[in-house]
């Protein structure tokens, strides 16, 4: 085995894990669950410019990374909602702190 390539996780930013969890509320949800995540794919490399943060969208059957994750329109729609909610409560923190 030859390792070709190795990058280290890039642990998402505490501000912007509440933020997703202020975002997941925001659109009905009265108990978000927050995920702890050491983020790899894009995060590692944007970790290195910037704080990340992940919102994780539910799979139908909980299948995820594999040729059948099926995300369904009404959980991606439920994302976009929470996403946005997000953003623009970072948004507010950082007019807050100016």
């Amino acid at each position: 085995m030859t390792e070709t390539h190795t990058a280290p996780a890039a642990p998402c930013a505490d501000r912007l894990q509440r933020a997703v969890v202020a975002g997941i509320r925001a659109t009905g949800d009265d108990d978000p669950v927050g995920l702890w995540s050491r983020a790899g794919h894009d995060a590692m490399a944007m970790a290195g410019v910037t704080d990340v943060g992940m919102l994780f969208l539910r799979c139908h059957d909980g299948i995820s990374h594999h040729p059948d994750e099926d995300v369904r329109e009404l959980d991606v729609a439920r994302g976009l909602d929470a996403l946005e909610h997000a953003v623009l409560h970072v948004a507010r923190q950082l007019e807050e702190e100016r």
